[in-house]
């Protein structure tokens, strides 16, 4: 009689690798040798005060790492099982100099010899959120996804010299970016201020600044002040707006509606 031999199966654990909130991804499907894995990113939230997640490592002391993890993505995305149970570590990059905003208060970032600082802001609550740097003419403060190279996050097209952007997080999810100068003055030495507000409480709608504030202290939209149009008049303006339906500046005075140039967008004076 044969018998046969079973065949092996192998897992992978995630280790946090210090990581103070939050928790490492699980992977409860059991591998055969040759089998694809699927690495996960920073799924369960991880954060470490002073640090920034970077991906995962074979080694619990790498300082680079083997899977880069990015918002979305991972970097390579999955490997192929070996014979042996895997365990991939977080990799933490300390930040030195760090800086760490809180909601409503501007944080203030001292730039030298166009150097680019860390930033990171863990969401009290999930939320779209608007992170914006105060205009500091010749210095133009930029945002960057990455220390060195990165694109650029500014949706307003560096309007005003400043950068301003939005990000969706989940509750206690930090994100981070680095706070620089315009990759054209790469020795400006100087300072600015950086504020990041909750968009749903704020009424703010960065996008670039483009879109319609229509009411900014949450009234009614029942009658413009000092102005006798009702509300479905308004409305109908509104929605002419949102349709690129083209609207005349007469039509605009009689709604005490003004455009606001710097941010592409219209802003009522009434409101």
């Amino acid at each position: 009689m044969v018998t046969a031999t079973p065949m092996p199966y192998y897992s992978v654990t995630y280790n946090g690798n210090g990581n103070i909130t939050g928790n490492a991804p699980t992977d409860s499907v059991i591998y055969i040798t040759g089998s694809t894995v699927t690495v996960k990113g920073n799924t369960g939230n991880m954060t470490r005060a002073n640090y920034v997640f970077l991906g995962w490592s074979t080694s619990s002391t790498a300082t680079t790492p083997t899977y880069t993890v990015y918002r979305y993505t991972v970097s390579p995305a999955s490997f192929a099982m070996g014979s042996a149970n895997v365990t991939l570590y977080a990799v933490w990059q300390p930040v030195i100099n760090g800086i760490t905003l809180t909601l409503n208060t501007p944080a203030t970032v001292t730039i030298t010899s166009g150097g680019r600082r860390v930033v990171q802001f863990t969401a009290p609550s999930a939320g779209t959120y608007d992170f914006e740097s105060s205009n500091c003419g010749i210095l133009d403060p930029m945002a960057y996804s990455t220390a060195t190279e990165g694109y650029i996050l500014d949706d307003d097209g560096g309007v005003g010299c400043n950068y301003k952007f939005q990000r969706t997080l989940d509750a206690n999810e930090t994100f981070t970016y680095y706070s620089g100068t315009c990759f054209e003055n790469p020795s400006e030495n100087g300072s600015y201020t950086v504020i990041v507000t909750d968009v749903a409480k704020s009424g703010s709608n960065s996008n670039g600044g483009n879109g319609l504030i229509i009411n900014k202290a949450d009234e009614p939209l029942t009658e413009a002040k000092g102005d006798s149009r009702k509300g479905n008049e308004l409305s109908k303006a509104i929605e002419d707006l949102t349709n690129d339906a083209p609207i005349s500046e007469n039509d605009l005075r009689e709604l005490n509606v003004k455009p606001k140039k710097e941010r592409f967008s219209f802003e009522s004076e009434g409101l």
